[in-house]
C-alpha cells in the first residue's frame, strides 16, 4: 500500500527480464476518491465535484528508453459508481451525472477511447469516445474527437478536432442529433412528453479566436425542414451575426405546441394565460442581419409560399425589415418592426398587394362569402405595444385601404 499526493493505492508491481525488451506491468486500485484529491495532479475544472467510488488502473509496457516505454504502453482504466457536479458561473449545481461504470482504453499504436454508461436526470446514457494515441497527442497541437451519445431516445455524434493555439482553442467539428421522438427527452429538454416528433440536425461547427461558423444541412423537426449558415466574428463585440436560412416547409403551430400546448379558453387558467407575457420586455439581442427563405408555411385555410425576408436586428430591436409572401399566387410585400428594448415593446407590420383576387381571399378566409367584389389594391397596416395577448388586443391600431374596388351590378331582366 502506498500514497500518492494524499490519495491511499493500494499496487501490484511486476517486472520481467525474460523477453527481448524489459517489461513491466502494474495494477493500482483505490475507493472513494473525491474529485478534489485529483487537483493536485490533473488540471481539472474548478466548478467540477464529485466521487468516483470505485478506481483500477492496470498499465504494462517494455523498452530500455522512455521513449520506448511510452510508445508501447498499454492502460486500462475502470471506475464505478461515480457521481459528478459542474457548477455554472452563478455557482447553481447543474444536475449530477450518476456513472454506473467507465472504462479508458490504449493499445499501442491505437486511438485512446473511453466508454460510459449511466443516468442523468432519470435517463439511462451510454458514451463512446475515441481521440488519439498516446503518441500522437505528445507530437501535435490537434486533438481528433469522435463521440457517439446514445440517451432519451436520442443519438449524437460528433466528428471532428481541437486544435491548441497560441491565442486560444479552435474547434472543428461534424454533428448529428437525431431522434425518432422529442418528447422522450422531456425530462432532459422540457420538451412535453406528447411531442411525438421526430427530428435530425446535421451540420458542421468551426470556431477559432476570430470566428465562429455554423453551417446546417438539410434537418428537421416534424413537418419543418431546414438548412442554413450562420457566422460571427468573434474578436469584434458589434459585429453582427450574420444567417442565411432556408426553410422548404415550417409548421409554425407545430413547433409552438413544444413550448406552449394549445388550450381554450374556456377555463380561469387558461384565462390567466390570456395575461401571460408573449414577447420579452426590457432586453437588448446583439446585432444581426438573416436572410430567409420559406417555401411553404403550413397554415388554415391556406398556405403560405415563397415566403422571403432580410431581418436586420440592431441593439435590441428590429429595424423595418423588408418581407414578401404569395397567397393563392397573389404576392404581397411590406415590412415589420419590433422593439424590446422598453418595458412596453413596439410592433408594426405594413403590408400591400394586388387585390385582383380579393372576393376569393375573403371567402377562403372565412370572412365574407359570395363577395364578387374585386379592387386594384389592398394596403394594411397594424401598430401595437405590450408584452401580453391582452395588452396587443387592447392598443392595436389597424387600419387598411382598398383601391380602385368593382363590384358587379346586376339588372333584373337583362342578360
Amino acid at each position: 500500500r502506498l500514497q500518492l499526493a494524499d490519495i491511499p493505492l493500494s499496487a501490484d508491481v511486476e517486472i520481467g527480464n525474460d523477453t527481448e525488451l524489459p517489461s513491466i506491468s502494474t495494477r493500482i486500485e483505490t475507493r472513494d476518491l473525491a474529485v478534489d484529491r485529483l487537483r493536485t495532479l490533473f488540471d481539472l475544472p474548478e466548478n467540477l465535484v464529485g466521487e468516483l467510488g470505485q478506481v483500477t488502473v492496470t498499465a504494462s509496457s517494455a523498452g530500455f528508453t522512455f521513449d520506448e516505454v511510452t510508445a508501447n504502453l498499454t492502460v486500462r482504466i475502470d471506475t464505478s459508481d461515480t457521481t459528478l457536479t459542474l457548477f455554472n458561473r452563478s455557482r447553481e449545481e447543474i444536475p449530477s451525472v450518476f456513472i454506473d461504470s467507465a472504462r479508458v482504453d490504449h493499445h499501442t499504436g491505437q486511438p485512446l477511447t473511453l466508454a460510459a454508461n449511466g443516468v442523468w436526470i432519470g435517463r439511462d446514457f451510454q458514451l463512446q469516445l475515441e481521440t488519439g494515441s498516446f503518441a500522437s497527442l505528445k507530437e501535435s497541437d490537434t486533438l481528433p474527437v469522435r463521440l457517439a451519445l446514445l440517451g432519451s431516445g436520442a443519438s449524437i455524434e460528433l466528428d471532428g478536432s481541437i486544435t491548441h493555439q497560441h491565442n486560444g482553442t479552435a474547434l472543428d467539428v461534424a454533428f448529428v442529433v437525431a431522434g425518432d421522438n422529442l418528447g422522450e427527452l422531456e425530462d432532459w429538454t422540457g420538451f412535453p412528453l406528447d411531442a411525438a416528433l421526430a427530428y435530425r440536425f446535421e451540420g458542421h461547427l468551426k470556431t477559432d479566436s476570430t470566428t465562429l461558423s455554423l453551417s446546417l444541412a438539410e434537418s428537421m423537426i416534424g413537418r419543418t425542414h431546414l438548412r442554413g449558415s450562420f457566422s460571427r466574428r468573434i474578436e469584434d463585440e458589434s459585429a453582427p451575426l450574420t444567417a442565411d436560412l432556408h426553410v422548404s416547409a415550417l409548421d409554425l403551430q407545430q413547433l409552438q405546441n413544444l413550448l406552449d400546448p394549445v388550450t381554450d379558453l374556456d377555463t380561469e387558467e387558461d384565462i390567466i394565460g390570456f395575461d401571460m407575457p408573449i414577447f420579452p420586455s426590457s432586453i437588448s439581442f446583439g446585432n444581426a442581419e438573416i436572410d430567409l427563405t420559406v417555401d411553404r408555411l403550413y397554415r388554415e385555410p391556406v398556405d403560405l409560399t415563397n415566403i422571403r425576408a432580410s431581418l436586420d436586428l440592431q441593439s435590441g430591436q428590429l429595424e423595418r425589415s423588408p418581407f414578401s409572401f404569395d397567397y393563392l399566387g397573389t404576392e404581397f410585400d411590406g415590412d415589420i418592426h419590433l422593439d424590446l428594448r422598453g418595458e412596453l415593446p413596439t410592433f408594426s407590420l405594413d403590408l400591400s398587394g394586388s387585390a385582383k383576387a380579393l372576393d376569393q381571399i375573403l371567402d377562403q378566409e372565412d370572412l365574407i362569402t359570395d363577395a364578387a367584389i374585386t379592387a386594384d389594391r389592398l394596403e394594411f397596416s397594424i401598430s401595437a405595444e405590450g408584452a401580453t395577448l391582452r395588452e396587443i388586443v387592447g392598443s392595436a391600431d389597424i387600419s387598411g385601404k382598398l383601391i380602385n374596388i368593382r363590384k358587379p351590378i346586376f339588372i333584373s331582366g337583362s342578360e
